[in-house]
């Protein structure tokens, strides 16, 4: 979020007063279309300059979500509608803003790419990809921690990427590293996930090896739609 100060830097005015609008519009003070209060008001309200206010509303406007219109005013986007990936990502990584259409939407994303993918590498390289594949399948399913559960994940997926080929692929895989972290955490938290997705990948891996592109394809959409419904159910369980 913009307070983080998981580098060790102390947050500046600017960083606590974006921190406090942008809660303002996640939280829905603030809806899409809004105009924010003057300057000043802002500055009363939560004890800053101008300048300072100024600032934390162009780092926002960065992020896309207010933009600022000559001769009119500062109004909240219609971030989900607009929203570039970056901003995406940042939303993504919030545990406090997680919106579940946003977690699902990204699953959709995921096996699009992925099943592609998996197609693919099986026509491009399916010896090398299925040697290594099978050595990071082996891997996850010797593990208990689903931090290290989830690395081992995205090191398997990305094999995948570089064994398709396709160079955008590689760098939408890359550039969703961290949304990757993000849901595969959590999905690993749950009971019974590492040893179901060790047998997964192990299978993903055989039909890459056999050159069997539509299989391969298959599998992967399978272990993505058992990914789905495991957060589909611990979603619901927590819903108030």
């Amino acid at each position: 979020m913009v307070d983080d100060t998981s580098d060790g830097k102390r947050p500046t005015i600017a960083d606590r007063i974006a921190f406090q609008l942008e809660r303002l519009v996640l939280d829905g003070e603030l809806k899409p279309g809004d105009r924010l209060p003057p300057e000043r008001e802002l500055a009363e309200r939560f004890g800053a300059s101008r300048n300072g206010i100024r600032e934390a509303i162009r780092r926002l406007e960065t992020l896309g979500l207010l933009s600022t219109e000559p001769q009119s005013g500062t109004y909240v986007r219609e971030y989900l509608e607009e929203a570039s990936f970056d901003l995406l990502l940042y939303l993504m990584e919030s545990d406090e803003t997680l919106d579940p259409a946003l977690l699902i939407d990204l699953l959709e994303y995921r096996k699009m790419l992925m099943t592609t993918a998996a197609g693919l590498a099986a026509i491009r390289d399916p010896r090398g990809c299925s040697r290594d594949l099978a050595a990071l399948a082996a891997e996850l399913g010797s593990t208990t921690d689903a931090s290290l559960a989830a690395a081992l994940d995205y090191r398997y997926h990305s094999r995948i990427v570089s064994g398709s080929g396709n160079l955008l692929f590689r760098s939408l895989h890359t550039t969703s590293r961290s949304l990757h972290l993000y849901y595969t955490k959590r999905f690993y938290a749950e009971p019974g996930t590492i040893a179901a997705t060790a047998a997964q990948q192990e299978a993903i891996a055989e039909a890459i090896g056999a050159g069997d592109s539509a299989g391969a394809a298959r599998a992967m959409s399978e272990a993505l739609d058992y990914g789905r419904r495991v957060i589909e159910a611990a979603l619901s369980a927590n819903r108030p």
